[in-house]
This record gives structure tokens, sequence and C-alpha cells, in this order.
């Protein structure tokens, strides 16, 4: 069974199954969508119902065709969308094209999560939360830790307590979690839930409104918010039932009274928030504004620097004073890594670009990953792939269909046979990958 149903337009497919590769490769789940087109109510019936039905995510890939429906009655992605939201669905708009949407959407669908596929740091929140959604976890931290190693380890971190935990799903679909041994922990309840975070897991009920458990499966946080955001520095996103957004603490008290129209996670201190002129800043965790709504877009910071956008298509940074560091100028920008940041031009091309806006390596990429180690995956014209160092030499050939960045020595990569292997630094083979 496919955990994620791709609702597209048919001449949206080139650009859709781009998309749908992407993120097939970056959180190894296989998407549903359908090749060859509806041709009847009996297909509907037989095919589209059993695929939303067993599908836990509904991606709908929102583009400029959509804003040309006439007939929303008789529309076949529409009436995939209404069956997905009357089965209770988790429903993401993927804008393929910058199109607004349409007065119809907006009325029925406004207050699902949309994410602009243009934006790589939106796409990898995206990736993020599609794993956490499908409880597509991390390998446990005891997974990897021999005898030799384990011995004197005496306290585990929060955030290690919040892995002992994993999601399951019952034969009724209700979620609740085991724990190592797989022995029952929380009984499953829940018709959605998320990994824990910070020693809370959020957790949604019947009603489909969200709140918030704790390791023993004690409702902490009761369920009246409308969306599923993790707490983050000790604060979630809060959204109310009249569409406003602010910040709660973790027994549920509103710390950020709810008076933005939108809004992210804290990051180093600093949110991401959204006015009722649709314009982006930044406040602090009193609720203060600190960086002035003046942003048609706003993610947030890493390592002192905030993304921005000034007309929603190009981006830059700025700091924690709202200077301007690195102008709005590029189509796509990646995280800060090791004091490098990979960036788009109006090209498509990737290249990279220190903390300051100086441009290190060349805009001659057809993708770019951060640097991890040193080193940072990059892929060709033949979307093959390899890695490069800081100064931008080629240090491994592209030459992989796959390439993930480097983890203590060694990175996973798939040949053209499908195969997969971990390599050193030095391109050798040190095992193949099961």
């Amino acid at each position: 069974m496919h955990k994620i149903f791709i609702s597209y337009k048919r001449g949206d497919k080139d650009k859709v199954f781009k998309i749908k590769d992407h993120i097939e490769n970056e959180i190894k789940e296989t998407c549903w969508i359908d090749l060859e087109g509806i041709e009847s109510d009996a297909q509907f019936a037989n095919v589209i119902i059993n695929a939303i039905n067993n599908a836990t995510v509904f991606l709908f890939m929102y583009s400029h065709s959509h804003t040309q429906i006439e007939d929303f009655e008789n529309d076949w992605t529409v009436r995939e969308l209404n069956f997905a939201q009357k089965k209770k669905k988790r429903i993401v708009f993927i804008n393929i094209d910058g199109s607004e949407l349409s007065d119809w959407f907006e009325m029925i669908f406004g207050t699902k999560q949309q994410i602009d596929a243009s934006s790589e740091i939106l796409m990898n929140k995206l990736f993020s939360d599609l794993k956490k959604w499908l409880n597509i976890c991390g390998t446990s931290p005891l997974s990897n830790v021999t005898s030799d190693n384990y011995y004197g380890k005496l306290s585990k971190t929060n955030d290690e307590f919040d892995n002992l935990l994993t999601p399951f799903q019952d034969s009724n679909g209700l979620w609740g979690f085991k724990d190592e041994l797989k022995n029952v922990v929380i009984p499953s309840k829940w018709f959605q839930v998320h990994t824990f975070s910070e020693g809370l897991a959020c957790v949604q009920d019947v009603s489909g409104k969200w709140g918030y458990i704790d390791r023993a499966g004690r409702l902490i946080i009761a369920c009246e918010w409308l969306e599923d955001w993790d707490f983050s520095e000790a604060l979630a996103v809060a959204k109310d039932v009249n569409g406003n957004y602010g910040y709660i603490d973790k027994v549920g008290q509103v710390k950020i009274p709810l008076i933005w129209s939108g809004a992210w996670d804290f990051s180093e201190g600093l949110a991401a928030v959204r006015n009722e002129n649709h314009d982006w800043g930044f406040i602090n965790k009193l609720g203060t504004l600190i960086i002035p709504c003046q942003w048609k877009a706003a993610v947030m910071f890493q390592d002192n620097l905030g993304s921005v956008s000034v007309d929603g298509i190009h981006w830059g940074f700025v700091d924690k004073n709202g200077r301007q560091v690195v102008p709005c100028r590029w189509m796509n920008i990646g995280n800060v890594s090791e004091g490098m940041i990979a960036v788009a031009d109006d090209n498509e091309k990737w290249g990279y670009i220190d903390k300051k806006g100086h441009l290190i390596i060349p805009n001659k990429w057809d993708g770019a990953g951060d640097f991890k180690e040193g080193l940072a995956v990059v892929a060709n014209e033949e979307s093959k792939w390899g890695y490069i160092n800081k100064s931008g030499e080629v240090i491994l050939p592209c030459m992989w269909e796959e390439a993930q960045n480097f983890n203590s020595g060694t990175a996973n990569v798939k040949d053209n046979k499908g195969y997969r292997f971990l390599i050193d630094k030095t391109g050798r083979v040190v095992k193949m990958v099961v």
C-alpha cells in the first residue's frame, strides 16, 4: 500500500513527476500516482478510492490549470480532493507554478498547508514533515551501538527518549506508540500522530483537531487546534478556528497572542510571522516584533541568518537586526551548512555562497546539497551525482544515480543498476547496503 497519494492535472505531468521523484528519493517511500488518466466512474470507484483510502497523506499538485476549471462537480482532481477531505486525509497543496489559489479553492481549502515547489527550504520542511506523518523514523539511538562503546553510557538526552517511542497503527487505522521492545506503551486511540519532540507528541482526535500527549500517553494539551506543529524551543505554533496564529507553551497556555495570519517554528530565538497584509517579519519569544513585516516570504533563522524573499520568488538572508546580508537574488536557497549555502540562479543552476553572500562556487550544477564533513553532493547535466569540496573541486566524479551526505566518513549511494553502497571519501566501496 502507498502512504502518499498524488493528485494532478495531466497537462502538468512532467513537472509533477519530477516532484514525485524528488519526494521518493528524499523519504525513500513510493507515492501512488495515476499514470494513465481516469477513464470512467467505475475506474474512479475501483482504483482511486482504494488508493486514497490506503493513503495517509494527500498531495494536491496545484497549478494554473486549476484556475481554469469551470465544472467543479465533474473535475477529477476536485473529486479526488473532496473525497480525501471527506476521509480526513492530511491534505497538502503543492503549488508547482506559483499560481494563486482561485476563489473556489481559497474558500474551500484555503486553510490547508501550502508548499511552494520552487522553494528548497519549504520542500525540505515538507520532506521532514512527511517522515514524521508517515512515521519514517531514524534509527534508534542504540541501534548502531555495540557493547564495546555502549558500556559507560549512563544517561540519555530528551531527544533520545523521544526516539525510543515509535508510532504504530492498529487494524482499525488508529495510532499509538510502542517502545524499543515492541511493547505497546501508549494505546492506539489517535486518528494521526507525530513522533515525539521535546517530550511531547502532536496527536489528532476524531474531531480532526490537534493536541499533545506526554511519553506516558497523558493528554497534556487538549485537542483544540486546527494545525499540527511540533514544539521548537519550548513553543509550538497554534492556529485557532478563526484562522489566526500564535504560540502555546508546553502546558497549552497561549504565550504569544493569536493575532497573526501565518507563522513558523521558533529557531535561534526568533520566528517568522505574517501580518494581515500578508507581509512577513520576525518576533522574539515575548511576541515582540524584532524585524518588521516587510517580506513577501520568510522562513527561519539558521546560523544567525534568516531566509527572506522580497517578491516570493527570489531569496536572500537578513541578520537578527533585520539588516540585509545576502540580497534577494536567488531563485532557490539551501540550508546554511559549514559556512556555505547552496543557491540557484534564474537559470536554475546551482552554486554556493558564503554567509556574507560572496559567490564561492559558480552556478553550474543541476542539483546541489548541503556541505557535510567538508563535502557536498552535486548533480551534473546528466543527473548523475558526485561530490565537491569547498573550493568547488570535484573530489568524487558524478557517476551515481542517487547520493546522500557523508556521515561519519561514509555516504550512501545508488548505482545505475539500483544497488546501494556505502563509500568513503576516496570513493572506495566500504560495503553493499541491503
